[in-house]
């Protein structure tokens, strides 16, 4: 970016894409959702493209009724004029199969690309803190009543762990307490 306005702008722009993805996934417009993808966007299975990432939405997001996502504390890094990185927080209330509401609450640590002068997500890895239910032990991945996007399996827990100072915090200050 040449100037701090581009700069700001280019953040604002990446900052829609989350709200815009939350209202698109809330409201199941999945045909909203894929737009927010590069057009050659890996799609897991279903292969590439927006058209085969909205199919995935869509047999995702049937799994589950009413939703009201969240997204807060959007750190968005500019690579270059056309890259990007970020981590947006996410809570979700998401209604289950027997009506009852589950929170879930995580991050997404996403690629953005520019092109034809709009941002557009390159990639997104959604990774969980908790999900207010019974969690399976640490390190035992689940993909029962409840799946991601594009059919991988979920670590519930693994954030902070994910962040290196999270880490260096405890590796420096000794071990965390119980529990933690």
């Amino acid at each position: 970016m040449k100037t701090s306005v581009e700069r700001a702008a280019a953040i604002v722009e990446i900052q829609q894409l989350a709200a815009r993805y939350s209202l698109g996934v809330d409201s199941r417009d999945m045909e909203a959702v894929a737009s927010l993808y590069v057009d050659d966007v890996h799609a897991g299975r279903a292969g590439r493209g927006r058209d085969a990432l909205q199919q995935r939405y869509e047999e995702n997001d049937s799994q589950f009724g009413r939703s009201v996502s969240t997204v807060t504390n959007h750190v968005v890094d500019i690579v270059d004029d056309d890259h990007a990185t970020g981590v947006v927080y996410l809570r979700m209330d998401q209604q289950i199969e027997d009506g009852s509401w589950a929170t879930l609450v995580g991050a997404y640590f996403d690629q953005y690309e520019r092109r034809g002068g709009q941002w557009y997500f390159a990639q997104r890895e959604l990774v969980w803190w908790f999900r207010d239910e019974p969690l399976p032990p640490a390190g035992v991945t689940r993909t029962t009543d409840f799946r991601l996007p594009f059919g991988r399996a979920q670590a519930w827990g693994t954030l902070p762990e994910r962040f290196e100072s999270w880490r260096r915090f405890w590796e420096h200050i000794g071990t965390p307490p119980p529990g933690w």
